[in-house]
């Protein structure tokens, strides 16, 4: 049997881990809090934190990891469990000024793989805001660079910069 040219350049679909659940199958574990032959492996379909927040709206059957046992996660890397929705890297901001010549400000957001999440948001070191559940906050910033991080319970943090362009009359 011939194999056709290019058949074997497969990959394995990046969207797909294994994972290892407790016999409930309601926590994720490792070795350090069960035995491996009480482990229930499984294939589970994962999306990066983003994608996850828009597929899962209108994917009913989407079903996110489920958290780790306690006293499992710990000395574990896991991958970036935040999310920022809006204003995505590479952005330039314009702030114009409403019919009272006001100036307006932007709604920034963010998504968190658990629900349950707290996110503080700081700008250039500085404490902005803390949000659980919807993670929206409303900043006026001046025109410039800004360092954007956001930080969760765990201190998992996610880093970006943002370019706010100028103020349009």
């Amino acid at each position: 049997m011939k194999i056709m040219a290019g058949t074997n350049l497969t990959r394995t679909c990046p969207y797909h881990k294994i994972v290892h659940l407790d016999p409930s199958g309601r926590f994720q574990v490792t070795d350090r809090c069960t035995s491996p032959s009480e482990m229930v492996t499984l294939s589970w379909f994962q999306l990066p934190p983003i994608q996850e927040y828009f597929y899962g709206r209108y994917h009913s059957t989407y079903k996110p990891l489920p958290p780790f046992m306690e006293g499992c996660r710990d000395g574990l890397t896991q991958q970036q469990p935040i999310g920022l929705i809006y204003p995505y890297p590479g952005t330039k901001i314009y702030l114009p000024f409403d019919r009272d010549q006001k100036q307006t400000r932007t709604i920034w957001k963010a998504t968190h793989r658990d629900p349950k999440a707290t996110l503080y948001w700081h700008l250039d070191e500085v404490f902005l805001a803390r949000t659980t559940g919807e993670h929206a906050i409303e900043v006026m910033a001046s025109p410039g660079s800004h360092r954007l991080i956001l930080v969760d319970d765990n201190g998992e943090s996610l880093t970006t910069n943002i370019y706010i362009v100028g103020i349009e009359k």
